[in-house]
């Protein structure tokens, strides 16, 4: 059985396969704002999708990771530690890509339900 979560005309903010939630990219409430905030909204925003799903980070499989600036890495990193929090990381890829917009970071995760 498949559901779609909060779908919209041309996306769902996510979809459940399998016991498997797949959560669109997420980005920032505030598109103008530094990428430390940007990140933090942004995971935040990672965290709602998955208490959508019925899942939350500590179940978390796999995780893209797109920012404007490769640069940023090390920044995001010290948050990202701080956001696992102690949970299990999960498998991750990290890439530069440009954003729309004035977003800066953009984050697209599975997890176990």
């Amino acid at each position: 059985m498949v559901q779609h979560i909060l779908p919209e005309k041309i996306y769902s903010e996510a979809v459940i396969s399998n016991n498997i939630a797949h959560i669109a990219g997420q980005v920032a409430d505030t598109e103008n704002a530094s990428f430390e905030i940007q990140t933090h909204e942004t995971l935040k925003n990672v965290d709602n999708a998955l208490s959508l799903c019925g899942t939350d980070k500590t179940k978390l499989v796999s995780v893209q990771i797109w920012l404007s600036d490769i640069n940023d890495r090390e920044a995001f990193n010290k948050i990202w530690e701080q956001w696992l929090n102690g949970a299990n990381p999960p498998a991750r890829a990290c890439f530069q890509v440009t954003l729309i917009g004035d977003y800066k970071i953009e984050i697209m995760a599975t997890a176990e339900v």
